[in-house]
């Protein structure tokens, strides 16, 4: 698989990446054994919030920005090439 993926490894490293794997798989192959339904309905208890819809508005998040053009909200550049 490294010599696939274009990886320079020496005998440990590879022996370490095997184990790895190995693990991965196994890890997989669990679970494809679960089929996710125990065969029990499941039910909860509890009250469910009540959510509300705040009225912010989007001039309040237009005054945060220290740039703009027209319409558009300009940020600075935050990846690098």
């Amino acid at each position: 698989m490294a010599r696939i993926a274009r990886l320079r490894l020496d005998e440990g490293e590879a022996k370490a990446l095997l184990a790895e794997l190995t693990k991965t798989l196994a890890y997989f192959s669990e679970l494809q054994k679960f089929s996710g339904h125990s065969g029990k309905t499941q039910t909860k208890t509890g009250t469910l919030r009540k959510d509300g819809v705040a009225k912010t508005g989007a001039g309040a998040i237009a005054k945060l920005f220290n740039s703009k053009d027209g319409a558009y909200l300009m940020a600075p550049k935050s990846l690098e090439d």
